[in-house]
C-alpha cells in the first residue's frame, strides 16, 4: 500500500502537467496549428452558390454537380492553370509613370467671326439708283459695285474738284484741289475713285459704292430707288475665311480647358473630315442654370466649305506635364461602390487590388493608391477572373462551415434591388447590343468580324452625355465595345462576355423600353468558357449561343426576364 501511494501521486502530476502543456504541445514551434487536410467540395457549374460536401445534382437546375479544384488561396488572389489563362483571353498591360492627356468633348455650333463682319454705312444722303448686291447670302468681291448712288452733295464734291483741278498753277488752286479730295475721302470714296473722277469734265450723276471686302451680305436693308441718309446701316458683309464653334463645357471641365489649346472638330456636313484649331476665348463666368461655360474655337475655312450653324463635335485637348502613375481605363472594374483591377502575378497568380483613382484621360487613368509601377494589370478577361474570384470566396467561407453534419447547399439567392439611374440612349444602346448578339448568335457562316461601330458610337455618346451613377454605366459599355472593336471574329466572342456583363448591368439599372422588344431575357450557358459560364441577352426564349460558332448553339437556359418600361 505504500508502494502504491508513491505511483498514484506521479501519475497525478503527469495528468496535471499534461494539462498545462496541451495548449503548446498543440502547436508546432512557429505557433502555427498543424495543417489538415480540406474536404472535397461539389458545386454547380451553372450556379455556383450551390456547394456541397458529395456529388449529386444540382437543386436548381438539376445538373450533376462537378467538383471543385483545389488552390484557391487566401488573401484576395487566385491562382489558374496557364494554359486556361490562355483560353480566356487574358491581356495585361505595364503601370506606367508619364504625363496623362485628357480629352474634353463637347458639341457646338459654327458662327462667323465677328471681326471679320463690315456694315456700310453712307456718310452722305441720296437715293439708291441702282442695286447690285440684291440677295442676301451672295458672294461679294472687293471693289465689287455695292449698288450706284444719286446724291447732290457727292456731285457738289466732284465738281469742286474737277474745276480745282482745272485752275492748277497757283498755290490757292492747289489748295482748293487738295481740299475737294480729302472730303470726297471722307465721304468713302477710294483713292483710284477720286483720281478717275478727277479727269472727267464734269461730275456724273450717280457714283459706285465699291465692296471694302471680300466675302458674303449676311444683312440688305435697302432695294432699288431706296432714299437713305447719312449714317444709315445699308447692308452687312462678313469674311468666313475663318470661322468659330461656339461649345459649352461643363463646369467640372472647366479647369482643363485653357487658352491656346489645340482642339479638334469633326462636322456632320463634312464626314470624314477634321479641321483642328485653337481655343481663342474662354468666358469667366457659369451659365447657373446650364452649369456650363462658353468655349470659342477659331478653326480656318480655307475651301470655304463651313458655313454659320454647322453642328460641329469638338475634342480639345489639356495635357498635364507632371509624370503620373497610369493604367489603360480598360482595367479599372467599376462597381460603383468602388474600383478595382487584377494584377497578374507568376505562375498564374492573380490578384484583386482596391484603386484610388485620381485624373481620367481619353485612353489611360491616373492611380494614386493600388499598384505600383512596372506591375503587370489585366486589361483584357478581368470579368472571367472577377467571377472566378467571387466563387473561390465563396467556397472557402463555406469551407469552415461543419460540411460533416450538414450538407452545404446554398439556397438562390433573392434577386436584389438594383438601383434606377437614366442612362442617355438606353434604347440605342441596348438595340446595336442585340444587333451584335444576333450575328454572333446565328451559325458562323465566314470569319468576317462582326461591325461594333454603331455600339461604340452610341455607347461613347451616352458616355459622354451621362451624369452621375449613369456615368460609369455607359463607359463600361463603350470600354467593352472598344475591345470587341475590329477584332477577329473569335477574339470578339471572348469579348462578347464583357460586353453583355455590362450592357446587362446597364439594362437592370436603366430599363430600356418596349420598343427594343417585347421580352428581353437573361440567358446563361454553363459550358461557356471550360464550364466557366457566361451570360447574355436575347430577344426570344429560343437559345442562340453566341460563344460558339455553329456546334451547341442550343447551349444555355433562360435565367430571368428582364424588366422592360412602357
Amino acid at each position: 500500500m505504500k508502494k502504491v501511494i508513491p505511483i498514484l501521486v506521479l501519475v497525478a502530476i503527469a495528468f496535471t502537467a499534461g494539462l498545462w502543456l496541451r495548449p503548446y504541445l498543440a502547436h508546432d514551434h512557429e505557433g502555427a496549428a498543424p495543417s489538415t487536410q480540406a474536404k472535397q467540395l461539389w458545386t454547380c457549374s451553372m450556379h455556383p452558390q450551390v456547394l456541397q460536401d458529395h456529388p449529386g445534382t444540382c437543386p436548381i437546375c438539376h445538373m450533376e454537380l462537378t467538383p471543385v479544384k483545389s488552390g484557391e488561396s487566401s488573401g484576395g488572389g487566385i491562382t489558374i492553370d496557364p494554359v486556361v489563362v490562355q483560353n480566356m483571353g487574358i491581356r495585361t498591360a505595364t503601370v506606367t509613370e508619364g504625363p496623362l492627356t485628357q480629352t474634353v468633348r463637347a458639341v457646338g455650333y459654327l458662327q462667323e467671326p465677328e471681326p471679320t463682319h463690315r456694315d456700310i454705312n453712307l456718310r452722305v444722303s441720296g437715293w439708291i439708283e441702282k442695286l447690285y448686291a440684291n440677295v442676301d447670302g451672295m458672294d461679294i468681291q472687293k471693289d465689287q459695285k455695292l449698288f450706284d448712288l444719286y446724291s447732290p452733295e457727292l456731285m457738289v464734291a466732284v465738281d469742286e474738284m474737277i474745276a480745282a483741278k482745272k485752275q492748277t498753277g497757283s498755290v490757292t488752286a492747289q489748295t482748293l484741289y487738295d481740299s475737294a479730295r480729302r472730303k470726297l475721302t471722307q465721304y468713302g470714296m477710294t483713292e483710284q475713285q477720286i483720281t478717275e473722277l478727277s479727269a472727267l469734265d464734269k461730275a456724273p450723276s450717280t457714283i459706285p459704292i465699291l465692296a471694302p471686302i471680300t466675302g458674303h451680305m449676311t444683312a440688305k436693308m435697302v432695294y432699288d430707288g431706296a432714299a437713305v441718309k447719312a449714317g444709315d446701316l445699308v447692308m452687312r458683309l462678313a469674311n468666313r475665311h475663318q470661322m468659330w464653334i461656339d461649345t459649352r463645357v461643363f463646369e467640372q471641365q472647366y479647369p482643363l480647358v485653357q487658352l491656346g489649346a489645340t482642339a479638334h472638330a469633326s462636322v456632320t456636313a463634312q464626314p470624314g473630315r477634321k479641321f483642328e484649331g485653337k481655343v481663342i476665348f474662354v468666358h469667366p463666368h457659369v451659365d447657373p442654370e446650364t452649369r456650363t461655360a462658353l468655349v470659342r474655337i477659331e478653326i480656318p475655312n480655307h475651301d470655304m466649305m463651313l458655313r454659320q450653324g454647322m453642328y460641329a463635335t469638338v475634342e480639345i485637348e489639356s495635357s498635364d506635364s507632371q509624370p503620373l502613375r497610369l493604367i489603360p481605363r480598360e482595367a479599372v472594374i467599376d462597381t460603383g461602390a468602388k474600383q478595382i483591377a487584377f494584377v497578374a502575378g507568376a505562375g498564374g497568380r492573380f490578384e484583386a487590388r482596391s484603386l484610388k483613382l485620381g485624373l481620367a484621360g481619353a485612353e489611360r487613368i491616373q492611380v494614386l493608391e493600388g499598384v505600383e509601377i512596372g506591375e503587370q494589370v489585366v486589361t483584357s478577361g478581368q470579368f472571367l477572373l472577377d467571377s472566378e474570384s467571387r466563387l473561390r470566396e465563396a467556397i472557402a467561407k463555406q469551407s469552415g462551415q461543419n460540411l460533416a453534419s450538414e450538407p452545404a447547399v446554398a439556397k438562390k439567392p433573392e434577386p436584389q434591388a438594383v438601383p434606377k439611374v437614366v442612362v442617355p440612349h438606353t434604347d440605342d444602346i441596348v438595340t446595336a447590343y442585340l444587333s451584335v448578339q444576333a450575328q454572333l448568335g446565328a451559325k458562323q457562316k465566314s470569319d468576317t468580324p462582326i461591325d461594333v461601330t454603331g455600339l461604340l458610337k452610341t455607347a461613347t455618346m451616352a458616355a459622354e452625355h451621362a451624369e452621375g451613377d449613369a456615368k460609369p454605366l455607359a463607359e463600361a459599355v463603350a470600354t467593352a465595345a472598344k475591345a470587341m472593336d475590329r477584332q477577329p471574329i473569335e477574339k470578339q466572342r471572348e469579348t462578347f462576355m464583357g460586353l453583355s456583363e455590362a450592357v446587362i448591368t446597364l439594362a437592370k439599372a436603366s430599363p430600356p423600353s418596349t420598343k427594343v422588344a417585347a421580352k428581353l431575357f437573361l440567358v446563361r450557358c454553363p459550358m461557356a468558357f471550360h464550364d466557366q459560364g457566361a451570360n447574355w441577352l436575347q430577344t426570344t426564349d429560343t437559345i442562340a449561343n453566341p460563344y460558339y460558332a455553329t456546334e451547341m448553339k442550343s447551349c444555355g437556359g433562360v435565367e430571368e426576364l428582364i424588366p422592360l418600361k412602357e
